[in-house]
């Protein structure tokens, strides 16, 4: 009833008049795809609202929320508990990348096995996608060898473009360095499961501030779009 109360008052109020603030945490990706467009049409919208953003991995983002230090996160899922809200915002496929350098044909149907003997570049502990992955890993008795990680998808498409391992990577985002010839898209199966992101928080909120944030990701979040910031291609021999 406090949150209904709370949302019929915002939706009442001068947009240019209300106040107020969100602490939010993103991840990397939604930050390098989306951020910018919240933050815009949040000001256009209000003003007078301001957005805190902080980028972490989502298992942090998801103990930041616990400890009441985000109001709300935006973040890969589903794994919270009953506690929390969570409002669904677009999905994203992942797909196994590689140097064009390594000994793997773009061009053939590749099995997991076919992997096996190349290392692998991931996410950290903290990052909700590895958390994901690895439990769908298991599922489908995967052996995956985690040789290198990173906390930033720039420094693992590097890190595979410079052939040191595989990597698992947004498709759409990284496709420039699939057309450029730095990285090839292998063909795998079976395929990666897609990866959701939710707007979540807690329910028992009571920031009016949060619901209409949500509002605006829902229509400004777009997470399959082509990287505007890429890492640059190493120089081909020769």
């Amino acid at each position: 009833m406090l949150e209904l109360n709370s949302r019929m008052v915002l939706e009442m109020a001068d947009p240019s008049r209300f106040e107020g603030s969100v602490r939010l945490g993103v991840t990397e990706l939604v930050a390098l795809t989306s951020l910018a467009g919240v933050i815009g049409e949040l000001n256009r919208l209000y003003p007078k609202v301001q957005l805190l953003p902080e980028i972490e991995g989502g298992i942090t983002l998801y103990e930041r929320l616990q400890r009441d230090e985000l109001d709300l996160a935006i973040m890969p899922g589903p794994f919270w508990s009953y506690e929390y809200e969570c409002v669904h915002l677009g999905s994203v496929v992942n797909v196994w990348m590689a140097s064009p350098s390594l000994p793997l044909d773009p061009s053939a149907d590749l099995s997991p096995e076919d992997l096996a003997p190349f290392p692998v570049i991931s996410q950290p502990s903290n990052s909700a996608l590895s958390h994901l992955y690895d439990a769908w890993f298991a599922e489908q008795n995967l052996s995956v060898k985690r040789v290198l990680t990173a906390n930033s998808l720039g420094m693992m498409a590097q890190l595979a473009m410079l052939g040191l391992g595989i990597s698992y990577l947004p498709g759409a985002y990284f496709a420039p360095l699939v057309a450029s010839g730095a990285l090839c898209r292998l063909r795998v199966r079976p395929d990666l499961p897609t990866i959701n992101y939710y707007a979540v928080h807690k329910k028992s909120a009571i920031n009016p501030v949060i619901n209409t944030v949500i509002d605006i990701a829902r229509q400004a979040c777009d997470f399959e779009v082509a990287g505007s910031f890429l890492p640059m291609a190493p120089p081909r021999p020769g």
